[in-house]
């Protein structure tokens, strides 16, 4: 509760924001209840890391998947925040910029750890407003264009959840942990009632074919912004799915259709986003294509959490490890790929050619970014290398088909990623040479690509195989 309580005092920055941003006390002030929430959530992870504790009579789980991404989730959004406070400024309204993004993470630490159909809603309906005004900040007609495209897809996004919650009352009413029925009419709705979820999820995180807002939203916002999106909305998003769609088969068993859809959608998902990645040299689009390969290889995980549970009290060991793969590729997706996108927005690239000589402007911030990019390549040790890694072992026993195709795809991406890389650190041409001090990244931001990087090294080296054998999910 005081986590929450704490990001809720952030929203309030607004009505006390004068000139906070020009001095460090100001800007301090702004960070500090994200500092208070992260700092809570630690205790948190310590002590439900390997246990779990039940909140608001089952309404919310907390166990080693939701603390451990709480933590994550707090961190990503300060370190967001720290690195977007020269940002900031450009905008119109800026101290409305971090009350949103406060009410973007609180929505998503719920969401992390939900267990109720009601809290799920809610909380999904405060992270799909907060994230089309954040599209919108710039409040230029790009952006406006991006963010009402974003917010029409949202709204069907949504119909199909509304629809999905038709099914969930035969579930067992509200909360769906351990309530679910065994009844042949159940079995027979979970798997319209998957498929629903499935698509109404499938909107939010850029899932193909529901994928059509994504590439225009990233290209189109900046950079900065959309690494709120992609590192706290996306991450929530996902987590929720896992949750929920757990906790409604695993009495039950998931019906064959449910697990055969997820499979495809992974298949054509994690392709198109590679093959599409390939086509262009725009490089927010070439990272929003990359985005929608990796929800495909996170899908992986869902065929074999899906497959796992499939006879009811099925392969616990089989779903655990897959919940405990797909939590370490959020981890290392949540570290990497806001970081690529705040790199591109604080250097304020465009095209493939904008990037060339980047070390040259801003040596510190290329490296790190380039650390960032061979992480969601999946270049050991990096966190992006482990996530991939225990996602191709979870499905392999229940698809091993799909993870070759998955394989294949992580071969096609290490052209564009490596190509991003290459003209980062190609020598630039005499006219490129003499560019403004301007072009490099903000003082802010590179500290925060520094960290993201740092991170991402550090825990490649060991210590998340330690949480794929030890993190609690709590299920009935």
């Amino acid at each position: 509760m005081a986590i929450l309580a704490s990001l809720t005092l952030g929203i309030f920055i607004p009505l006390v924001g004068n000139r906070l941003l020009d001095s460090s006390a100001g800007r301090l002030s702004i960070l500090a209840p994200s500092l208070a929430a992260l700092a809570l959530s630690i205790a948190v992870l310590a002590r439900c890391f390997d246990e779990a504790v039940s909140l608001w009579n089952g309404r919310l789980v907390v166990d080693g998947f939701a603390s451990l991404l709480l933590t994550v989730l707090l961190f990503v959004g300060a370190s967001l925040m720290a690195g977007s406070l020269f940002f900031a400024k450009s905008l119109p309204a800026p101290y409305s910029y971090f009350s949103i993004t406060y009410i973007t993470v609180l929505s998503a630490a719920l969401l992390v750890s939900v267990s109720s159909v009601s809290v799920f809603f809610a909380s999904w309906i405060l992270l799909s407003v907060a994230s089309y005004v954040i599209a919108g900040l710039e409040k230029n007609r790009a952006a406006a264009d991006a963010a009402l495209k974003y917010a029409i897809l949202g709204g069907i996004s949504t119909v199909f959840l509304i629809l999905w919650i038709g099914t969930a009352s035969y579930f067992g009413g509200d909360v769906l942990l351990g309530r679910a029925s065994s009844t042949s009419s159940t079995a027979a709705l979970l798997g319209i009632g998957g498929i629903l979820l499935m698509i109404a999820v499938g909107f939010k995180v850029g899932v193909f074919p529901f994928h059509w807002w994504l590439p225009d939203v990233y290209t189109q916002v900046n950079g900065t912004l959309v690494s709120v999106l992609t590192g706290v909305v996306k991450i929530a998003a996902f987590a929720a799915f896992i949750r929920i769609l757990t906790y409604s088969v695993a009495d039950i068993g998931s019906p064959e259709t449910l697990i055969i859809v997820v499979a495809l959608l992974s298949a054509l998902t994690m392709t198109f986003g590679n093959i599409a990645a390939l086509t262009t040299r725009n490089i927010q689009r070439i990272l929003a294509f990359s985005s929608i390969a990796h929800v495909g290889y996170l899908l992986l995980g869902v065929v074999a959490l899906l497959s796992a549970l499939s006879m009811g009290q099925g392969d616990r060991a089989l779903a655990s490890y897959a919940i405990a793969a797909m939590t370490v590729h959020l981890l290392a997706y949540a570290l990497s790929k806001p970081g690529t996108f705040l790199f591109a927005g604080s250097m304020r690239t465009v095209l493939l050619e904008d990037v060339r000589g980047a070390y040259k402007r801003d040596g510190l911030a290329s490296i790190a970014a380039a650390i960032l990019l061979l992480s969601l390549l999946g270049v050991p040790p990096t966190a992006g290398f482990w996530g991939k890694l225990y996602l191709f072992q979870a499905a392999l026993p229940v698809s091993p088909e799909l993870v070759l195709l998955a394989i294949i795809n992580s071969g096609i991406s290490s052209f564009y990623y490596i190509r991003i890389v290459r003209e980062m650190f190609s020598e630039p041409e005499k006219a490129e040479a003499s560019a403004s001090e301007s072009a490099g990244a903000a003082a802010e931001a590179r500290a925060s690509l520094v960290v993201f990087s740092v991170l991402t090294v550090v825990l490649g080296l060991g210590i998340l195989s330690a949480i794929v054998v030890s993190m609690t999910f709590y299920m009935p």
